[in-house]
């Protein structure tokens, strides 16, 4: 028996009595069907009228005819227990009942915080208890949700193609039109919507109690339908802006079709792609229906992928913007059968041919003319019994040791940290805006980006950073509120050089006085008013300056990710821009430390997150932290780490005090280098795999905190006595004697040298170290960070000469910093 199926996607039939089958061809567009997706199946008394192609399917139809390419056939098992005609009904006989009311929180009492451990413990850290993939409800019977027995939406063409009303009546009731007898959904959201609250409402608080993202993200469409939430450009395509509501709308959309490929609660979704309106709506999807959304980097190599991201989040969904060679080895090894890809940037045709593997690939307006398509869904219904501990989000990184790692947060976890970090920036309303560009794979971008602006209600702007340099697109849209890692900093240093030097030097000088007067006035709020000098200064130079950067509407600005240099700080406070640092990890949902204005100290990291607590072990001066934002636990090879030690405090690998007036300052970071892009890179796999595998070396040191790219100290084994003698005589060790290792090197490539002021120049020795580096990835097994430049030292770090903590034998990484910030600069110039 033959079955048509809806907007001639795919086809299905059933073989004779006794073996029942199904097999799923090439749909029209190209793409291959799934062996696991269901699809709605219409007959013909049910099809929509005949009219003629839309533009966009004629272009369709141009990119790929039947004699271009040719498909295999996949078969698909059917149990005789499928029901392909038969839809799921909520308890209480209603299709959909109310599905968009908003279910309270999970109420909880508040513990007391533990108080600080009184000595130092010696585990690496301590974890808040959570169940990190459970909760949420799985779709039961996903088959007969995607065979719904009423006719399909009368919709014509691709929902994410329909212009943008900017209200809720007409464009919900043209782009949710139905035939069927029950309510829509978009029906009960505008019954909701009638008695919200006005669109002022300021900041939701999801620190009082723990809330899901979907929970918080319904309030915030119902109290501010029509303002302004997303604006963006598709590909290839003008900018578009996106109400609450029309946010809501595209969300619900894409959920529909994550039921319909049967995605389920404790799912993740792996996404690598950068910020887009459509990323967004898959993103807040996932989660809509329990999932866990995991931003990754692009250069995770193949085994890293296959064997511990696509593993630990329990992938079935993959967003890609592009094809990768990593991307494409790891589908083809996956030990998982992934429901679909989904592609944003590019044509899905070239991954299909690329994988030459029956896997369903399609780009975002297919996705929108599959939700026509498909039955709706009430996603409160599936995301009601997500847990506010369960995890929702997955952040991946290496341990100290180089071994990847997930890092599980919660939905209180993220919600909690959004909210806080929102107050503490505020006030902030539906009128702010800001500009989302940093790499989503930071947790702190995601909160950032994606979650903070649902407790405030504040509009992203998606920059098209594939083919858009930052500056420009925050000069053409000038944020109000605005966030950049050291590196973007100095990027923006250079054009405020540039704004600089039109100004009269000597008025430039005045009128810089006037601005870091005025930035010191506001410490602690102590005085909040403003000279007549400096209103004098801003109106005739600092103003200016500030418009040549695109920065004139900012009321405050920030550097996250990474430790802003001091003179970048300074730079910018002279021109009446303070930049105000914080700090965090993805072990703390990215947030830890604030500053902002009314409550900030030059130097520091901050004051600790509103509703949580930092303090330092007195012994080992470690970071100890203790809050709602600290994570759940971490993710290894799909076991999760042991639960939280007894004192319940997250022991940071860093050291560091607090000031008199609770700043954090850290003072030596341990085990991990942070970039100025904000990444974390651990220390010891590169450090030991030179010096286990370079008999020459004595040590390496790794270098590159709050800079753009790695880089490392060498230094070469010495004859002992030689060394010794050596030192005593001029204070230098640089003339010491090489080792019988050393030299036996040396032979090898033609080198001269004897001594080590000798290596230093030579020409043999620099070809020897570049071919080392260059063959170093291979060795340390960690992929993406490169050590680019190295330096031959001349002196060895001892305890007496202050870069070796005479307690523990580490290098004082901070100390050499200080020490050798000179020779360090010329590495980056």
């Amino acid at each position: 028996m033959a079955i048509a199926v809806a907007a001639d996607c795919l086809s299905f039939a059933t073989t004779a009595a006794g073996r029942s089958s199904a097999t799923a061809t090439t749909d029209r567009l190209g793409y291959s069907a799934s062996s696991t997706i269901p699809v709605a199946a219409t007959s013909s008394s049910h099809a929509p009228p005949t009219r003629a192609p839309s533009a966009r399917q004629q272009r369709s139809q141009r990119r790929l005819t039947s004699d271009m390419i040719s498909f295999r056939t996949v078969e698909i098992p059917v149990t005789a227990t499928d029901d392909l005609s038969t839809t799921v009904v909520p308890a209480g006989g209603r299709r959909h009942s109310n599905p968009n009311r908003f279910r309270s929180a999970y109420k909880i009492e508040a513990a007391a915080a533990p108080s600080p451990p009184a000595t130092s413990a010696g585990t690496p850290g301590a974890y808040a208890t959570a169940s990190l993939l459970g909760g949420g409800a799985t779709v039961t019977n996903p088959r007969s949700i995607a065979f719904p027995g009423h006719s399909r939406s009368r919709s014509g063409g691709s929902f994410g193609r329909l212009p943008s009303t900017g209200g809720t009546g007409g464009g919900l009731e043209r782009k949710f039109s139905s035939t069927s007898n029950t309510s829509s959904m978009a029906g009960a959201l505008r019954d909701q919507l009638s008695i919200a609250a006005p669109a002022n409402g300021g900041i939701l608080d999801a620190t009082a109690k723990p809330a899901t993202v979907w929970s918080i993200f319904v309030q915030t469409v119902m109290r501010h339908t029509d303002a302004i939430a997303l604006s963006g450009h598709g590909h290839n395509e003008p900018e578009v802006k996106y109400t609450w509501v029309e946010y809501y709308e595209h969300v619900h959309t894409v959920a529909k079709v994550l039921a319909h490929l049967q995605f389920a609660s404790g799912e993740g979704a792996v996404i690598c792609a950068k910020s887009s309106p459509e990323l967004y709506f898959l993103n807040l999807a996932v989660l809509s229906v329990g999932g866990v959304v995991s931003h990754i980097r692009p250069s995770w190599t193949t085994d890293e992928l296959v064997d511990h991201i696509f593993v630990n989040t329990n992938a079935r969904i993959l967003i890609i913007d592009e094809l990768h060679d990593n991307f494409v080895e790891a589908l083809r090894r996956a030990k998982t059968q992934f429901r679909a890809i989904i592609v944003l940037r590019q044509d899905p045709m070239d991954l299909i041919i690329a994988l030459d593997n029956p896997m369903t690939v399609i780009n975002m307006e297919d996705l929108y003319t599959l939700a026509n398509n498909v039955n709706e869904v009430a996603i409160d219904l599936l995301n009601d019994r997500a847990a506010t501990q369960a995890c929702c989000l997955m952040s991946f990184g290496y341990d100290e040791h180089g071994h990847v790692r997930g890092i599980s947060l919660s939905h209180d976890n993220v919600m909690f940290t959004a909210s806080s970090v929102a107050s503490s920036f505020g006030p902030l309303s539906s009128v702010d805006r800001m500009v989302g560009y940093i790499p989503l794979y930071h947790v702190a971008a995601q909160i950032l980006e994606i979650y903070m602006p649902m407790v405030s209600a504040l509009s992203v702007i998606c920059a098209p950073s594939y083919n858009t340099p930052v500056v420009k697109v925050i000069t053409r849209k000038k944020p109000t509120i605005f966030f950049a890692t050291p590196d973007t900093w100095a990027r923006f240093s250079v054009q405020v050089y540039k704004a600089k030097s039109d100004v009269n030097s000597i008025l430039y000088r005045w009128a810089k006085t006037r601005a870091t007067n005025n930035s010191k006035k506001l410490l602690f709020g102590q005085d909040s008013h403003r000279s007549l000098g400096y209103m004098i200064a801003k109106k005739l130079v600092l103003n200016n300056i500030k418009k040549r950067i695109g920065l004139e509407s900012c009321h405050a600005c920030y550097s996250v990710l990474a430790p802003l240099d001091f003179e970048l700080e300074k730079l910018f406070k002279t021109i009446d821009i303070p930049i105000y640092q914080v700090f965090g990890c993805a072990e703390t949902t990215g947030f830890a430390a604030i500053n902002y204005p009314h409550a900030w100290e030059f130097g520091s990291s901050g004051r600790a997150l509103k509703g949580t607590i930092i303090t330092c072990d007195e012994v080992t001066q470690e970071v100890l932290l203790c809050g709602r934002n600290v994570f759940s636990g971490y993710v290894q090879n799909g076991q999760t780490a042991p639960s939280m030690p007894r004192d319940r405090w997250f022991r940071f690998r860093q050291r560091g005090f607090l000031t008199p007036n609770g700043f954090l300052k850290i003072n030596d970071p341990q085990d991990f280098v942070v970039l100025s892009t904000g990444d974390w890179i651990p220390v010891k796999p590169y450090e030991e795999a030179l010096e286990a595998t370079e008999p020459e070396l004595d040590r390496a040191v790794l270098v590159g905190e709050g800079r753009s790219f790695l880089s490392v100290l060498l230094f070469m084994k010495v004859n002992p006595l030689t060394s010794a003698r050596a030192s005593s005589k001029t204070g230098s060790s640089n003339s010491a004697a090489l080792s019988e290792d050393a030299l036996h090197i040396g032979k090898m490539i033609r080198s001269p040298a004897t001594t080590v002021a000798e290596a230093i120049k030579c020409q043999a020795w620099a070809v020897h170290f570049d071919k080392v580096l260059e063959a170093l990835p291979e060795k340390c097994g960690l992929s993406g960070f490169h050590i680019r430049k190295w330096i031959l030292m001349a002196d060895a770090f001892t305890v007496e000469s202050g870069e070796i903590d005479p307690d523990t034998g580490e290098v004082k990484r901070k100390v050499v910093d200080g020490k050798y910030q000179s020779l360090l600069d010329s590495l980056y110039t």
